[in-house]
C-alpha cells in the first residue's frame, strides 16, 4: 500500500532571526534550506515529492510533503530523512570546528547541542481514499504531533555563560573568563559566547561563496550608493581592504561605525589619525557627489506570508495539482528574489514558497511590498500579507527582524494587507496596517512625494515639499476628537490646515475620510508621519 508522508523540521524563524550579523542571519536560512534538502534527496529516493515539486528547487521549505512507493514502510523511512538531517549538521559541525583552536572549545557540550538541535516531526496515512482527504488527515495528525513536543534538558556547566543569541543552551568557548577571547577566523567579537549553533551560523556565514549579505550598514547606505558610480566607490574599498575587511567598506561610511572599528583593531594613535582623515575624504566625495551631509541611518526588513494557504490547498483534490501548485511557489520564490535584489537593491534572507524575509532600502520598501503582492496574486491565486519595519541599522539584529515579524503578524490579522511600522531610536513606534488596494498604494506615493518634494529654484519659481508638521497637527486634530463630533467637519478642518501649508505638491485629503471615525483618521495620520520620514531620508537627514 503507498503511504501519504509529511515531515515537519524546525527550528524555523527563531532559528533564522538568532543573529549579531547578517551573515548569521543568511547562514541561519541557507543551512536551515540545505538540511531540509538533504531529506528531501532522501525521500525522493523512495516515492514522488509533492511538496516541494523537487529536491534540486532552489529553495527547500521546512515541511514536505511525499507519496512514498508501494511497499515502503513509512516510519523507516522519515528515520531514513531524519538521519540524512543529522548527518548533515554533523557534517557541517566538523567543517566549523577547524576554524576554533581547539584549547578554546567544549567539544563534548558542543558536540551535544548539535545532536539535539533538530526539531523532526512525522506522520503519515495511507493512501486508500480521496486525496484532499488525506492531505487534510495527514496535516492534522503532524499538528498534534507537533503539539507533543520533546522538552530534553540540555546539558549544561556550572558557572559557564549563556549564550547570548540562544539563552537555552551554554557558551561552548572555554579559557580564562578574565581573558578576552576572539577568534578572527569568525569575525568572534571579544566575550561573545556563543553556543554550537550559534558558532556554526558563524563559520558558514563566514565562508559563503558568492555575494556577501550586505551589513545592516551597506543596506541603509544604499539607498544613497546605488546612485554613484561604482569609481567613487573605490577608495572605500581600497581602505576596508587594507583594514581587512575586504570589499565591505560599510563601517567607513558612518563616522561613528569608523571610530569603533579603529578602536577595535589596537592601532596607533598616529595609524588611527591616518585613516580616520582616508575615510572622512572618501565619504565626503560620495557624499558631495549625492549632494548630501550624511548617509541615512535606517533600513526596512520586509517579511511576507500568503494568506489562506490552507484553503486553496484543499481545493485540490489529486496530488498531480498539488505538485503543480508547489511548482508555481518555486518559480514566484526564484521571481521574488529577482525582484528585492535587482530591482529594488536589496537582499534575500529567506524565500520559501510563500514566506519571505528580505533587508531593503527604506526609500523602495512600500513599492516593493506592493509588487510582491502582485506578483503572489497573478501567479499563485493567492493574496500576500506583508510587514515592514524600518529600522535603525546599529538596532539588535534580532530585535529588528523580531519588529518585522510583528508586522506581518499585524497584516495577517486582516488578509491581504500591509503593515508598516516604524522603529526610530528613542522614539515610540508607529504602526499602519491596510488592506491592499490601488487607492492605498497610491496614497503612499502621493504623499512621500509631497513631503520629499525638495526646494529648488528654476528661474522665477520656487517649489517647496509640504511643511513636515502637518502630520502631527493631524494626529494632534484627530486626539482631539469628541463623542458626537460630525466626520465632515473634522475633514474640512484638516483640509483648511493642509492647504496653509507649503507645498507645491500637495495631495487632497481621501474623500473616505469624511464618513470614518476617530480610528480610521489616525491612521491615515500615523500614515503620513511615516510618509514624513522616508521622504526624509530621500532628501538627506532622517525625520524624527
Amino acid at each position: 500500500m503507498k503511504h501519504l508522508l509529511s515531515v515537519s523540521i524546525g527550528p524555523v524563524q527563531e532559528f533564522i532571526a538568532a543573529a549579531r550579523k547578517t551573515s548569521d542571519l543568511q547562514a541561519g536560512s541557507s543551512l536551515l534550506v540545505e538540511t531540509a534538502r538533504q531529506v528531501a534527496k532522501r525521500l525522493e529516493q523512495q516515492g514522488e515529492l509533492i511538496f516541494p515539486c523537487s529536491a534540486d528547487a532552489d529553495s527547500i521549505p521546512n515541511k514536505i510533503l511525499i507519496e512514498l512507493c508501494e511497499g515502503v514502510e513509512p516510519a523507516q523511512a522519515a528515520q531514513d530523512a531524519r538521519r540524512a538531517a543529522q548527518e548533515y549538521l554533523k557534517q557541517q559541525w566538523e567543517k566549523a570546528k577547524r576554524k576554533i583552536p581547539a584549547d578554546c572549545l567544549d567539544s563534548e557540550l558542543a558536540d551535544e547541542q548539535i545532536e539535539r538541535f533538530l526539531e523532526f516531526y512525522a506522520a503519515w496515512v495511507p493512501m486508500n481514499g480521496c486525496y484532499a482527504e488525506k492531505r487534510t488527515q495527514v496535516d492534522r495528525l503532524l499538528a498534534g504531533r507537533k503539539a507533543l513536543r520533546d522538552f530534553e534538558q540540555p546539558m549544561s556547566r556550572a558557572g559557564r555563560p549563556k549564550s547570548p543569541l540562544d539563552p537555552s543552551r551554554d557558551c561552548v568557548l572555554t579559557g580564562d573568563r578574565d581573558r578576552k577571547l576572539s577568534v578572527p577566523s569568525l569575525s568572534l567579537k571579544p566575550r561573545e559566547t556563543l553556543d554550537a549553533i550559534s558558532l556554526l551560523k558563524r563559520a558558514r556565514g563566514m565562508e559563503s561563496k558568492g555575494e556577501k549579505p550586505f551589513s545592516t550598514s551597506m543596506m541603509a547606505a544604499r539607498a544613497y550608493l546605488r546612485r554613484t558610480p561604482e569609481e567613487l566607490h573605490q577608495p572605500l574599498i581600497n581602505l576596508a581592504e587594507d583594514l581587512g575587511q575586504g570589499k565591505d567598506f560599510s563601517d567607513l561610511l558612518y563616522p561613528e561605525r569608523t571610530a569603533d572599528l579603529l578602536e577595535e583593531m589596537g592601532l596607533t594613535a598616529s595609524a588611527v589619525k591616518d585613516y580616520t582623515e582616508r575615510a572622512t575624504a572618501a565619504r565626503k566625495q560620495v557624499l558631495n557627489h549625492l549632494k548630501k551631509s550624511e548617509f541615512p541611518a535606517y533600513y526596512a526588513i520586509l517579511a511576507a506570508d500568503g494568506d489562506r494557504m490552507g484553503q486553496l490547498l484543499s481545493g485540490m483534490k489529486d496530488s498531480q495539482k498539488h505538485r503543480c501548485f508547489s511548482k508555481n511557489l518555486a518559480e514566484f520564490a526564484n521571481e521574488a528574489r529577482k525582484l528585492i535584489c535587482c530591482e529594488f537593491h536589496g537582499h534575500c534572507v529567506y524565500t520559501g514558497g510563500d514566506d519571505i524575509l528580505a533587508l531593503l532600502p527604506v526609500t523602495g520598501a512600500v513599492d516593493c511590498a506592493r509588487r510582491l503582492a502582485s506578483l503572489f496574486n497573478g501567479q499563485i491565486g493567492a493574496t500576500l500579507s506583508v510587514g515592514v519595519a524600518i529600522v535603525h541599522h546599529l538596532e539588535n539584529l534580532q530585535i529588528s527582524v523580531e519588529r518585522a515579524r510583528a508586522a506581518e503578524r499585524e497584516a495577517k490579522k486582516r488578509r491581504n494587507s500591509l503593515a508598516v511600522a516604524l522603529h526610530t531610536r528613542g522614539g515610540a513606534p508607529v504602526l499602519v496596517a491596510e488592506e491592499w488596494g490601488d487607492e492605498v498604494f497610491r496614497e503612499w506615493n502621493d504623499w512621500i512625494r509631497a513631503f520629499s518634494e525638495p526646494p529648488k529654484t528654476d528661474g522665477a519659481s520656487k517649489k517647496k515639499g509640504l511643511s513636515r508638521g502637518f502630520p502631527y497637527e493631524l494626529l494632534a486634530l484627530t486626539r482631539e476628537w469628541t463623542e458626537g463630533l460630525d466626520a465632515d467637519l473634522l475633514y474640512r478642518e484638516a483640509r483648511r490646515i493642509l492647504h496653509k501649508k507649503e507645498g507645491s505638491q500637495k495631495p487632497e485629503l481621501p474623500d473616505r475620510l469624511k464618513a470614518m471615525g476617530r480610528a480610521e483618521w489616525e491612521t491615515f495620520a500615523r500614515k503620513l508621519v511615516i510618509a514624513r520620514f522616508i521622504a526624509g531620508l530621500m532628501l538627506g537627514g532622517e525625520a524624527s
